[in-house]
């Protein structure tokens, strides 16, 4: 594990980081493969009662559990913090405890070997004065008795042998105890060093804390002051979208009007010019702030182009109304301002709309659209019909293909007929099991649905069709709103 160790790091001392990066997996692997060999043995150590293997247990056991943690904690697995160098002063501690237990033991043992020594001394000097007492006291028995004599010499000479090699064990011990002082000597020097890594490891953990908080705070200011301007943004949004809207005797009409951000690229305008009614429902391109700067321009290009182009001789040369033309306008408006041409690298940016004139006298509505459609259900015979109008594939902006007029579409209306116009963001909404979109078909059977009921209460009800649309298979999360939805109902009096 060392040699590997050593390759390793030679290898990214000498190559790039984008070299050694990819081949730090194969280090952590080895790393995990011996820490588990090591913590194997340490088990089998412990389970055969080896002195001093429940500390190194647990030492290895919290090594393994902060690497883990780490090495997650590197490969953004997990959120918590680098702890390496608490799992080795855990695992230096625990080898102190284990190594100074090892002293206490040898030293108790020490001890006992001296009281046995002593004993056996004493011992010695009694047997020796019993001896010699039976040898003054025998000595006319010398000759008969010396055989027993022989045998009593020869196990003192066995003690005293016995004493010896005590004593060389004594002295073994000994040169034990003193490398063992040795080893809890380096084992101190490390540990103070130890210490000092983590004090400076420390002090720059808490510079870097430091950092980042004031980063986040940075960050907290920025985004609070960015939400209020787009919030003021909404509110003048929202000023420009209700200044359009009023009620006319001739009609009836909702509007179910749901940005996806806190500014919508899709916007609704309604104007009233002498008998003419002429509304719109328009989708930029994008939502959110770039979107709510596109709504923003089209407002102001609809105010100047449609005033202008009724009162300056109707709405073509020849008399003849044509919401087509101010299409074309509303077109060369948005290329000019933002600078649009052919140029791959000039903005693609552009909107899609549906706009409707609409004479309340003869109740004959003019249509015409970028993309868009209309829809419009009669009741013929007590019986309804959907009538889709398309609108011309082109946008309002620059368009890749040939420009051509936009086709004006005339419809003559009668009492209760319902029109609709909207964007595509409620058919182009994920729901449901399936998670798929909503699609064009069931928003048309939606409409057919709900055509018959009252103006009101058709808005609630595409409210209804919304929130049952976007739950998921649990009936408590919901589906996340993919644009801007913008649904524009009429019906005839």
């Amino acid at each position: 594990v060392a040699i590997w160790a050593i390759l390793m790091s030679i290898f990214v001392l000498f190559t790039k980081a984008i070299v050694f990066s990819h081949v730090l997996f194969l280090f952590i692997i080895v790393t995990i493969v011996s820490f588990i060999y090591l913590l194997y043995g340490i088990i089998v150590a412990t389970i055969n009662k080896r002195e001093g293997a429940v500390f190194s247990l647990i030492g290895m056991l919290s090594i393994v559990i902060i690497g883990i943690n780490d090495i997650l904690h590197d490969l953004n697995i997990i959120n918590t913090m680098f702890l390496i160098p608490i799992g080795l002063f855990i695992f230096i501690f625990l080898q102190s405890v284990m190594v100074s237990y090892r002293f206490a033991m040898s030293f108790k043992r020490s001890e006992e070997l001296m009281e046995k020594l002593n004993y056996t001394n004493k011992n010695l000097e009694n047997i020796v004065k019993e001896r010699t007492e039976e040898i003054e006291l025998q000595k006319k028995e010398l000759v008969s008795k010396s055989n027993n004599l022989t045998k009593t010499n020869n196990k003192l000479k066995n003690q005293a042998n016995e004493i010896l090699q005590k004593n060389e064990i004594l002295g073994e011990q000994q040169e034990e105890l003193s490398q063992v002082v040795e080893e809890l000597r380096v084992l101190n020097d490390v540990i103070e060093s130890t210490n000092l890594d983590l004090n400076t490891k420390n002090q720059e953990f808490v510079k870097q804390r430091d950092i980042a908080n004031n980063q986040k705070n940075m960050i907290e200011t920025q985004n609070k002051s960015i939400k209020e301007s787009i919030l003021y943004a909404k509110r003048i949004q929202s000023a420009l979208l209700d200044s359009t809207f009023d009620t006319y005797e001739s009609i009836e009409n909702f509007v179910y009007f749901q940005p996806k951000d806190i500014v919508s690229g899709d916007f609704y305008w309604i104007k009233k010019i002498d008998k003419y009614l002429i509304f719109t429902v328009v989708d930029c391109t994008g939502h959110g702030v770039p979107g709510g700067f596109m709504s923003m321009l089209g407002i102001a290009f609809l105010n100047e182009i449609v005033p202008k182009t009724i009162r300056s001789g109707f709405f073509s040369k020849n008399r003849k109304i044509n919401p087509g033309l101010i299409l074309h306008k509303l077109r060369n408006k948005v290329k000019s301002s933002l600078h649009q041409n052919k140029d791959s690298n000039s903005l693609r940016d552009g909107m899609d709309m549906a706009l409707c004139i609409f004479n309340t006298e003869s109740k004959i509505m003019h249509f015409s659209g970028a993309y868009n459609p209309l829809i419009v259900i009669k009741n013929i015979n007590n019986k309804q019909e959907l009538i889709e109008i398309k609108g011309d594939r082109m946008p309002i902006g620059i368009y890749v293909g040939k420009e051509k007029s936009f086709t004006n579409h005339r419809i003559k209306l009668e009492t209760n007929d319902t029109v609709y116009i909207y964007s595509d963001g409620f058919v182009d909404q994920i729901g449901g099991k399936n998670k798929r979109k909503y699609l064009s078909k069931n928003f048309k059977n939606l409409l057919m649905k709900i055509s018959s009921y009252p103006i009101d209460m058709q808005k609630q009800l595409i409210q209804k069709e919304y929130d049952n649309w976007i739950l998921k298979d649990n009936n408590k999360d919901k589906h996340q709103q993919i644009d801007d939805i913008l649904i524009m109902g009429f019906k005839i009096k």
